[in-house]
Formats: structure tokens, C-alpha cells, sequence
């Protein structure tokens, strides 16, 4: 998290030495504000397809099925900052932070000619940062290239019980990553509505190479006997192509420096990728779909001679 607020703060030391480049008479407008999203996600492995582990004597990853995944709503949390230099460029960054838990339940009547409960819970940590370069092309229009990172890390629980004329019974933990990195473009519309109050629009389309890691802290099977297994699954890297969009309804009390915003934005990934011999993802022609509400609370001031300010 330090180390988040840390990397956001560059654009303003960043812009804050342009300012003194160009002139004793530049100012620079700089926004800090807090976010708060309710968001819903559906994972491109929510469908339940997994594989069983490659190992020594059989290097190929099994296809198989279980129950869909629920993943449940939950809150994000973050923050923003950007900074207006140079009359027209702004150079901004922001970071968001979220706990979501995912489920799935196979049944025994899920199995055929089976007695095979299977239980699996995702733990997941999702981090979201953003850093864009724009400018301001008018009143109404902007412009930005950007670059985003997400990850997503969690711990997975697995139970596996089954009932036949010899029980058995496994269960494990592991530790996953899987991160998308990349750069993209955007467009951003102000629409203004009355006084103080305007629309804001976004949209952006972004390219990602992504790489997946799935590594057990313990796998256990019992049968007659305890029996540790120490298979691991092997990195593999995908790459995926992004749209994102967002509109929000913002209102500025100019008399304390401080926009509200409360709007919505939507997110979808469609990854690709060739699943190796030794893979364990199968992501290729699936969707990682991302949307939420959004309020936030900003607050901006300026450094240097505001008159030279649009």
C-alpha cells in the first residue's frame, strides 16, 4: 500500500518540475480525492473448468468440471491523484483495493455414478492501479495514453471427499497470482449540465500480457494412509485485449475546493492464449467482466499563479 501512495505521488512531482521549468509565472492544479466502489465480478474461470495438476509421469493438464463459482459482491476502496500543468496536460494516477471470497460446490448429484463431494473457496485480493498522461483538448474533449495493472491474489481451499467401498478423502491450500499489464488509449467527454453540476464520460481500450502462478502450500490425500503430494503447477502467460467505461454525475463547490462524483463503470477483458502442455489455465475465448458504483470525494488546489490557469 506504501508503496501505491508512493508511485501516485510521482506525477505531481513530475508536473511540479515542469512548472518550475517553464516559468515563475506556471501553475500547476492538483486533485486528491478518495474512492469507494460496491462491484460485481465474474472471473473467466467462474465457469468452473480446472485442471489437474501436471506431474512427472504425466506432463499433460487434465481437463475437468465442477460447479460454478460464486463470487459475491463486495466493496473496493482507493484513491486518485492528478495533477493540471502546463496549461493543458494532466498527468494522473489511481489505485483501488478490494477482498472478494468465491465459492463452489459440486454436489454428489452433480457427478454421475459418483459419491464425490467436491468443495473449493477463493480468498482473492484484487489490486486496480492506473496511471494516465492527458491533454486537454478543449472545454469538453480529452485525450490519454495509459497504463494499468491487475492483480489478483488469493488463497484457494480444496476438499474433496468420496464414498465408495474404499472412502477417501483430500484436501489442500495454494497460493495463486495472476497479473495483466498494459498500456492503452482513451477519450474523455465533460458534458455540462447546469451550474455546477456536469457528465462525465471515459472510455478507453487497453492490450495486456499476463502471466498466472499457482503454487500448494500442502496437499494431502487419505485413503488407508496419509499421503502428502507435492505436484506444483508450472507459470504460464496469456495475453488479453480490455475496454473499460465509466459515467459519473459530478458537482463542485467551488467554495471549498471539493467535487463530489457518483457514477458507474464497467470493465471487460477478453483474454487469448495457447495453453502449453504443461498449463493449467484454459483461458482462451473467455471474459473477465468487472463493473461497479462508484462515489468519490475530491479535493483540489493550486500551487504557483492561478491566473495562468484555463
Amino acid at each position: 500500500m506504501k508503496r501505491s501512495w508512493l508511485i501516485s505521488a510521482i506525477p505531481v512531482i513530475i508536473c511540479a518540475s515542469c512548472v518550475a521549468v517553464h516559468g515563475s509565472n506556471s501553475s500547476i492544479e492538483v486533485k486528491i480525492g478518495g474512492r469507494i466502489s460496491y462491484c460485481w465480478w465474474q472471473p473467466p474461470w467462474s465457469d468452473g473448468l480446472r485442471y489437474v495438476v501436471p506431474s512427472s509421469t504425466s506432463p499433460v493438464s487434465t481437463p475437468y468440471k465442477i460447479n460454478k463459482y460464486d463470487t459475491a459482491p463486495t466493496f473496493m476502496y482507493g484513491f486518485m491523484v492528478s495533477a493540471q500543468f502546463l496549461e493543458s496536460w494532466v498527468f494522473s494516477s489511481s489505485f483501488m483495493y478490494g477482498n472478494f471470497f468465491s465459492r463452489s460446490i459440486t454436489p454428489v448429484s452433480y457427478i454421475p455414478a459418483s459419491l464425490t463431494r467436491l468443495s473449493y473457496s477463493k480468498d482473492i485480493k484484487r489490486y486496480d492501479f492506473d496511471a494516465r498522461l492527458g491533454y486537454q483538448i478543449n472545454q469538453y474533449f480529452s485525450a490519454y495514453v495509459c497504463i494499468k495493472t491487475l492483480s489478483n491474489n488469493y488463497v484457494e481451499k480444496i476438499n474433496n471427499a468420496q464414498a465408495s467401498l474404499t472412502p477417501s478423502l483430500s484436501f489442500a491450500s495454494a497460493k495463486g497470482e495472476f497479473i495483466d499489464v498494459g498500456p492503452g488509449l482513451g477519450i474523455g467527454i465533460n458534458v455540462p449540465l447546469y451550474q455546477n453540476f456536469s457528465v462525465l464520460i471515459n472510455t478507453a481500450g487497453l492490450v495486456f500480457a499476463g502471466s498466472g502462478s499457482y503454487v500448494y502450500s500442502y496437499q494431502y490425500s487419505i485413503v488407508s494412509e496419509v499421503t502428502q503430494i507435492l505436484d506444483q503447477y508450472q507459470k504460464e502467460s496469456f495475453y488479453s485485449y480490455s475496454w473499460n467505461g465509466s459515467l459519473a454525475l459530478e458537482y463542485i463547490i467551488k467554495s471549498a475546493g471539493i467535487t463530489l462524483q457518483l457514477g458507474g463503470n464497467y470493465n471487460i477483458i477478453y483474454y487469448q492464449h495457447h495453453r502449453t502442455l504443461r498449463g493449467f489455465l484454459d483461458y482462451s475465448n473467455k471474459y473477465d467482466r468487472f463493473y461497479c458504483i462508484t462515489f468519490a470525494t475530491i479535493y483540489s488546489f493550486t500551487l504557483g499563479d492561478s491566473t495562468t490557469m484555463k
